[in-house]
């Protein structure tokens, strides 16, 4: 087994430190997320869509990038889990600082982005992950809070390529 499987238990092992769980009384209590979760999750949720297919660089193209998340983002299912970003998008923030928020290592668990002069670039925290193994994909999807499942963050990141080459 890999080390970074030990790091944060998975969601049905919460802890009094697992961000979308707290004790109380000896009771485990699911609590929303809170704004900054919510943009670090989709954030992560989406690197981890785009490793599946295939895509860890993108051009920085701003304007294609804003579309392109903006309408993948709206057709999405399960957007509702994260009205922050919903919200921000609404306020006026640009979709590919929605999309990339997820920069420091500090903030995630699993990926996060990097920009790189013209490109921007999927990092893994890990140095051992891996998108071809299921097990790495599948603890990717468990540390990400939101209880989105790998299959719906691939359907994310899919409508968001859709979008981007049209």
């Amino acid at each position: 087994m890999k080390a970074h499987a030990a790091r944060r238990p998975a969601p049905f092992e919460a802890t009094d430190t697992t961000p979308a769980y707290r004790c109380y009384a000896g009771y485990v209590v699911r609590v929303a997320l809170t704004p900054a979760q919510q943009r670090i999750a989709v954030s992560e949720g989406m690197a981890l869509g785009l490793v599946i297919c295939g895509h860890e660089v993108l051009p920085f193209d701003k304007a294609r990038l804003d579309a392109a998340f903006e309408g993948a983002w709206r057709s999405w299912p399960h957007r509702g889990a994260f009205p922050q970003v919903t919200k921000d998008l609404a306020d006026g923030e640009d979709g590919v600082w929605a999309m990339t928020g997820a920069d420091s290592r500090k903030e995630v668990w699993a990926l996060y982005w990097e920009q790189d002069g013209d490109e921007l670039r999927i990092r893994a925290r890990q140095a051992d992950w891996s998108p071809e193994d299921p097990a790495d994909l599948t603890y990717a999807a468990e540390v990400i809070d939101g209880d989105v499942p790998v299959a719906s963050w691939e359907v994310l990141a899919r409508e968001f390529l859709l979008g981007l080459d049209s």
